[in-house]
């Protein structure tokens, strides 16, 4: 049933790129077409969606400086059919557990001047062949403004996510679907502004929603002030699983030193509590930032300072301080390479599983193009959560590659593969979700229809 499934829907995208072509308005002398979108850029090579330039965020802003900038007034979507097989670790019934799917991605910014605004859409459903396992669907969706104002430049976003499991690997979180690439996760939005989800739990909807909001002002030419604030749920569905919010404020003041280098001082809130439990744990972090420009494609930043944790529950939890952190190393070259190294050390709100934890998280992702028809992208992330309540320890690893080769100007097909291994240690614990224990492997292949990027007017 599965394989049915998987023909009708690559028989639906060939469909529809065949009418795409025939139907896709032809363009004038001058090469503007008489729709009301522009002229259509020549073809890219492959995988690529983004515009790889320098991120223009605030230092102390919202929005990830790893990202770099969509290209203003362009609107793109893809659509995808996908076959996946899993291995391993895995909760299922007889025989290989198969899914087959449909996916599909929209994103819009328009640019002016004075403002920004942005809305990026993923999502996908799945059928599979094993009684055991739910049918899959995701959704991901983001929308954003910027402000500027002379002096003063307002930022807003809000993000929301359903999904079946916790998210491992491309932007979307479930292996398999075609969406690795150079960028790690989801939206432009900072993740430690949405609740943590790193320790890895299988067959266990839940909705992530994260909203949030910074003033930028700039005193000088040189030096800015930045205060933000946050909100951010994790609820979990059908798995009881610890429902969790958490609050976040903070201030940054940066100073310009020249052209390439810039420091800052950051002070950050955060609050972490728990639905069904009268349990709340507060932090409070002070640390020096500093981000080198090496080149237009080249970025690095570090930060660092002591975070002080206090509890309610100080039986198990006295005040304590904690180093906490982040370093990173970005490099984009247009459309070609892009690759992005990130460590993260601080206190999270326990991804649903443990009341609190300390976290350690590296992760790598990279792109590269070797032709206008071939490209490579790798994803891979290695957590560490102790928790802070409950004496446990996790450590989850994931490694995802995917190759893609294009069919024609609009039509691609990939192969992926993605390993997750997670363990546990500690006290007798029984965890409120679908803990993975062990290893496990998805395949993943499929075909991809890419919509030009078409310039849309009056919007």
């Amino acid at each position: 049933m599965s394989w049915r499934n998987l023909r009708i829907a690559a028989a639906f995208l060939a469909i529809a790129g065949i009418v795409y072509a025939q139907d896709d308005p032809g363009t004038s002398a001058s090469g503007t077409s008489s729709g009301n979108v522009g002229q259509r850029t020549p073809p890219e090579p492959a995988t690529s969606n983004t515009d790889y330039s320098v991120s223009n965020a605030p230092l102390g802003g919202i929005e990830r400086r790893d990202v770099p900038g969509a290209q203003p007034n362009v609107l793109r979507y893809t659509i995808s059919a996908n076959q996946s097989f899993e291995t391993g670790a895995v909760a299922s019934g007889s025989g290989t557990p198969e899914t087959s799917g449909v996916s599909g991605t929209l994103a819009y910014t328009s640019s002016s001047a004075r403002n920004q605004f942005g809305t990026t859409y993923s999502g996908g459903g799945g059928w599979s062949n094993q009684a055991t396992t739910s049918n899959m669907n995701f959704q991901n969706f983001e929308v954003r403004d910027t402000l500027s104002l002379r002096r003063l430049i307002l930022m807003a976003s809000n993000v929301v996510s359903y999904s079946p499991q916790a998210p491992i690997g491309g932007s979307s979180g479930i292996p398999g679907v075609g969406d690795l690439s150079g960028i790690l996760g989801f939206g432009t939005l900072s993740p430690t502004l949405a609740p943590s989800q790193t320790i890895l739990s299988q067959n266990s909807q839940r909705i992530s929603n994260a909203s949030a909001g910074s003033v930028t002002l700039n005193l000088t030419g040189r030096t800015s002030v930045t205060a933000l604030g946050s909100y951010g749920i994790l609820q979990f569905l059908n798995a009881g699983g610890y429902d969790t919010h958490q609050e976040m404020a903070g201030t940054t003041v940066d100073h310009r030193l020249s052209a390439r280098d810039t420091v800052g001082v950051r002070y950050t809130f955060m609050g972490f509590g728990y639905n069904e439990m009268p349990v709340t744990i507060d932090t409070h972090e002070a640390s020096l930032v500093y981000e080198r420009l090496w080149s237009r494609r080249w970025r690095s930043d570090f930060e660092v300072g002591p975070q002080w944790v206090e509890s309610t529950e100080t039986s198990s939890l006295p005040t304590h301080t904690y180093i906490a952190g982040s370093a990173s190393v970005t490099y984009n070259l247009t459309s070609v390479t892009s690759a992005d190294l990130r460590y993260t050390r601080g206190v999270s709100g326990g991804s649903g599983v443990v009341t609190g934890a300390r976290l350690d998280t590296v992760a790598l992702a990279a792109m590269h193009s070797f032709s206008r028809s071939w490209a490579a992208s790798f994803n891979g992330t290695y957590s560490r959560n102790s928790g802070l309540v409950q004496d446990q320890l996790f450590t989850s690893k994931s490694v995802g590659a995917q190759l893609t080769r294009k069919l024609g100007r609009d039509l691609s097909c990939y192969f992926s593969y993605t390993a997750i291994y997670q363990s546990s240690s500690g006290a007798p614990f029984i965890a409120p979700v679908n803990v993975l224990q062990g290893l496990y492997h998805v395949f993943g292949f499929g075909v991809q229809f890419t919509s030009p990027p078409a310039r849309v007017r009056g919007i």
